[in-house]
């Protein structure tokens, strides 16, 4: 069986490491994206005095970080 981390062709090895990586990229992007949209969204107070926010957004940015770091992990565990 071919060991996949020896490559004889220095540009298909770097190909296979950002495809990779590409789960935990994009989750990481998407926890971004939730904080950069409650950000942009922003919070008012209602005339009757409760507060108007998109909090969810901030769990599951946290959510999809942990996400990212855990799926990271397990990848670099895999081919080591």
């Amino acid at each position: 069986m071919r060991n996949r981390t020896s490559s004889t062709n220095p540009v298909e090895g770097k190909r296979s490491l950002s495809r990779k990586y590409l789960v935990p990229l994009l989750l990481l992007l998407l926890g971004l994206a939730c904080h950069a949209a409650f950000r942009i969204i922003g919070a008012e107070i209602a005339p009757d005095g409760r507060l108007v926010e998109p909090f969810p957004l901030l769990p599951i940015g946290y959510l999809l970080y942990a996400l990212s770091i855990i799926a990271s992990l397990i990848i670099r565990i895999r081919s080591s």
